[in-house]
Formats: structure tokens, sequence, C-alpha cells
């Protein structure tokens, strides 16, 4: 009866896991018997996962299956899952391993002492960005070095540039920082390659850098900026091509990131320039109300009518100002109004000064055309007058608001 007993109690071993009870109950012909044991005597031997590597993309998720020897000894729930690094990939308590970002990293399960280990990469995260808005700026010799630093701002649809320089928003944006014989005062169309310092025709790649314990990026970098946060992607290789300069131009890159992001980027179009090296412009400040409005009707032909409103300073200085709007608007729409090189609804008629027309500036008695910017018309007050928020710059860098 004994041996019997004891036979069951081993097949019982091999069927349950040990869950370390102080007592064992066994009934064989109506017989009970009471018997002590523990399982710290036994250990485990091995563990091993199903794989040795993963290559995992960007969101993906795979759960790993853990082999135990002997099997019937694990504490599953006493198994420890660790990732050597959480912004690569991720695991849970259950062995599932989720895939954060572009990198290397390496999962453990460890039982006293016993664990097991396997490779995740995750791939390249790609980019292909093209961006809607341009700012270029000129710094001249900065670093005294003999060279020219031209720093250029790529912009999604959610940036203002506003005149003084300054970009305010969210989305996608690039900076380039970007370095030139010092006789070139406009960005010369070249390709213009990663370094770790400054050469001729090459741009500094980027690294963060700290100062008063705030951490910031500097030189060539992709970022992201939301509401409260702002993450970047420093720039490491690749080629930033100026194919058509100014003012029209046309900016292509391939370039990979510190993760080997993959990282393509266009832009098509005008720049704001800024010349950093120049003292600030004078700056030109207008009367917001307007109520003298002329609808000029479809004066251009383009299908649109046109709304022409003329404002002076105390200086004397007169702001001619064209507005597009909707062909069936009897009087001006309230809304923002851009400067394109092309006349569409909600835009400012671009400059002709040989014809003094659209929109530009009579100071001293000469039209000077506006470079960029934008108006703002706001609802009518209740005299009926046009209220105007302007925040725009003039061919000669002055600051008109």
């Amino acid at each position: 009866m004994i041996d019997r007993l004891i036979r069951l109690r081993q097949n019982y071993d091999k069927l349950k896991r040990c869950l370390n009870k102080t007592a064992f109950y066994a009934f064989w012909d109506s017989v009970c018997v009471l018997s002590s044991f523990s399982c710290e005597g036994s250990r485990v031997s091995s563990m091993r996962f199903d794989v040795n590597t993963l290559e995992m993309a960007v969101g993906q998720a795979y759960t790993i299956e853990l082999f135990i020897e002997p099997i019937t000894e694990a504490k599953y729930g006493l198994v420890v899952w660790l990732s050597s690094d959480n912004s690569v990939a991720t695991v849970d308590q259950y062995g599932k391993v989720t895939a954060v970002y572009s990198g290397n990293c390496t999962i453990t399960a460890s039982y006293k002492g016993v664990e097991a280990s396997a490779n995740v990469t995750v791939k390249p995260v790609q980019f292909d960005i093209t961006f809607s808005k341009a700012a270029l700026y000129f710094y001249g010799d900065y670093y005294h070095n003999g060279l020219n630093v031209f720093v250029v701002k790529l912009l999604t649809s959610g940036y203002e540039i506003e005149p003084d320089g300054n970009i305010v928003g969210a989305g996608y944006y690039a900076n380039m920082e970007l370095y030139t014989a010092k006789n070139e005062t406009t960005l010369p169309t070249v390709d213009f390659v990663a370094n770790d310092i400054p050469r001729k025709n090459s741009y500094l790649r980027g690294e963060i850098k700290e100062t008063d314990g705030k951490q910031y990026a500097s030189g060539s970098y992709l970022g992201l900026a939301s509401v409260g946060s702002n993450s970047v992607i420093l720039l490491r290789d690749g080629v930033f091509s100026v194919k058509q300069g100014s003012p029209e131009y046309i900016f292509e890159a391939d370039l990979l990131g510190g993760k080997s992001e993959i990282i393509k980027i266009k832009y098509d179009g005008a720049v704001s320039f800024f010349d950093k090296t120049q003292p600030p412009k004078e700056v030109l400040t207008f009367d917001k109300r307007i109520s003298d409005i002329e609808n000029l009707g479809d004066v251009y032909g383009i299908g649109e009518n046109i709304f022409r409103l003329k404002n002076a300073d105390k200086k004397g200085n007169v702001l001619n100002m064209e507005f597009v709007a909707p062909i069936s608007a009897d009087k001006i729409p309230s809304g923002i109004y851009k400067l394109n090189s092309s006349k569409k609804a909600f835009s400012l008629v671009p400059s002709d000064l040989v014809n003094g027309r659209g929109t530009f500036l009579i100071k001293n008695g000469l039209n000077k055309a506006i470079r960029y910017g934008s108006i703002e018309v706001l609802a009518a007050d209740s005299g009926g007058d046009i209220n105007l928020k302007i925040s725009l710059v003039s061919a000669d860098n002055e600051i008109i608001n």
C-alpha cells in the first residue's frame, strides 16, 4: 500500500506545478496519508525562449514563449521580465514585447539566477515630409571662422512665421544649420553634407546641449512640436540639396537620424528671409480700424472678388491692401488673408509696383513691395468698422503691424 501511495505522489508531481505546499493529501482504498514536503530542494536548471532574435516594426507586438526545465518546478508568477531599453521595446509580465522606436535592446526573463534572453531590433522609422513653409536666416561669419552661417527652417502648415522671424505653431519642422564660403551672402545651389565641425558646403550634425540645467537641440535636426512637448531627431548623415535659389527655393534631402531613422524632406516655394547681421528695421504701425472699403469686383478676371483698403499712419505712410474673397461675397469676409504668389480666395494680391496694384507700402512717396505676411480681418464692430490684425514685412525688412 505504501509503495502505491509513493507512486501516486510521484505521478501527481509530474502533472502539477510545485506550489510550495507544506502538506500533501492522497486517498487510496479509503486510507488517508498526511505527508509533509517542500519544493525548495529542487531548482530550475534552465530557461530558454522560442526565439533568440526578433526584428519588429514600431508598434508591432510579439509574445515570447518561455520554456523552463524542469517545467514542473517553475514558479511562473515569480519570473522577472526586463527590457534593456524601454525606449526601444517594452515587455510585460507575460512576455509580451511591444516595439516602441528604432534601435536595439535585449529582453531577459530570470528566475533565481537562471535566465533566458533574446535580442530585439526595431526597424528604422521612416519619414517622408513635404513642407509647406520655409524661413531662411543669415548670420554671416557668426563664429568668426571664415564661413557664413545660414539656418533653414522648414515647416508644416500648423506654423506661422511672424514678421520678426519668430515661429509659432505646432507640427513637424526641420532645422538645417548650413555653412558656406564667406563671400556667399545668398544661399548657393549646392549639396550640403554632414559634418561634426563647420566646413564649407556642409551642415552641422545635430546634438543635445545643456545650459542652466535645460537641454536643447543645436545643429541640424527634425522636430515635432505639440502642446507642452517638443521631440527631436538629431540628423547625422545624408545630403541636403538646394536645387533652386531665391526667391523660389527647392530643397530636397535624404537624411539619416541618430537612431538610423530614414528621413526624406522636400520643399518648393517662396522663403521668408531674415538677415540677422543687420540691426532691427523700423516698425510701422497703422490704425487697425477701417471704414472705407472699396469693392473692385472681379477686376483681375480670376473668378474672385477683390476688396481694396487703404490706411495711413501718423507719419504719412500709406498701406495699400487688396484682399481676394469668394466671388459670392458682397463685403469682405472675416478670416486670415496670406500673401501668396498667386491670387486665390483668402489671400492678399501680391505687390505690382509698376501698375500701383496689389498689396504694397507707400513710404516717402515711393512704392515698396510687401515680401510676406498676412492680415486677419476681424468681425465688424458695432459701428460697422472693420478691425484688422496686420503682420507684414516689406522688401526692406520693415515690420508693418
